[in-house]
């Protein structure tokens, strides 16, 4: 009967540890930002007259915002630094919940493309938001040939 007893005891403490990690892996979202926006759909709808307008080449992701309030109003959150072996890894923001204000229009994570950061896709993210990551990955030459996101709340 003792012995029973603890395995049944033993049952529920595991219950007791796995719940929290269950839930946190239920509450974590993983959101990709596309590596660039085509040529095609990098314009110049209309050049000034006497101009002709020329597009490069395609957008591509230079770094992650996030903004408190819709990306327009540019709150942009300044973000933690996350350092691996000395060198830069990638941008952590945390208690994004408890910094909002009631009146504020959410949490906005923004894509940012081109080298001056001059083009964005941006999504509202989901109220109850608490942290966010982005891990930078680099190619030979130090531009972002990936960048995962991933979210918690």
């Amino acid at each position: 009967m003792k012995r029973h007893n603890r395995q049944v005891a033993l049952l529920v403490l595991i219950g007791f540890v796995m719940t929290p990690i269950l839930a946190a892996a239920a509450n974590r979202q993983r959101i990709e930002c596309p590596l660039f926006i085509p040529e095609k759909d990098v314009a110049i709808p209309s050049a000034p007259p006497g101009w002709k307008a020329l597009v490069g080449g395609p957008a591509h992701i230079n770094r992650i915002e996030l903004t408190m309030g819709a990306p327009e109003q540019r709150v942009v959150l300044k973000p933690q630094r996350l350092p691996k072996n000395g060198k830069w890894l990638g941008d952590q923001w945390t208690e994004l919940k408890a910094s909002r204000q009631p009146d504020e229009d959410g949490v906005w994570m923004s894509c940012v493309y081109g080298s001056s950061g001059n083009f964005a896709l941006s999504r509202r993210l989901d109220d109850n938001v608490e942290q966010c990551k982005a891990i930078y990955r680099l190619d030979t030459h130090g531009h972002n040939q990936s960048v995962e996101i991933m979210c918690t709340w």
